[in-house]
């Protein structure tokens, strides 16, 4: 198990991305844009939202800084703008802990199964941290 740090921008990620490439001398190891995402029936993505980062990441020393732009019209707050990934390939420990830290939080999606992950979710906890869970491969 990994914990994973994800920070969101406003339209601006790729600028911050290659920013802090620069600035911590780090590889850019995966970049995938709005337009990239396998493609959903009810979600009609526009032409000013296509080339926004959806997910990317640059490796500091075998961690990952992911960063991604938030689809227009979510709330960001700047300096709230930084949530913790939570990595394992075990399923049943990521059950687990987000069974533990949704006491008395709020869950923003059960754990389920996605196109990138066998069981994802998030939940904000009752400290106002948000935690996103990852099953890897």
């Amino acid at each position: 198990m990994n914990l994973q740090v994800y920070i969101s921008f406003n339209g601006n990620c790729r600028k911050a991305l290659e920013f802090y490439s620069r600035v911590f001398e780090a590889k850019i190891n995966k970049t995938v844009t709005y337009k990239e995402l396998p493609s959903h029936p009810k979600v009609a993505i526009e032409k000013d939202v296509e080339e926004l980062i959806a997910y990317s990441s640059i490796i500091l020393k075998g961690n990952y800084l992911n960063m991604v732009d938030v689809f227009p019209g979510m709330p960001l707050t700047r300096g709230n703008n930084v949530s913790l990934t939570i990595v394992s390939n075990k399923s049943n420990e990521l059950e687990v802990l987000f069974n533990k830290l949704k006491e008395d939080g709020n869950v923003n999606m059960e754990l389920q199964k996605t196109y990138w992950s066998r069981c994802y979710g998030s939940l904000t906890d009752k400290f106002g941290i948000e935690w996103h869970f990852n099953c890897e491969e």
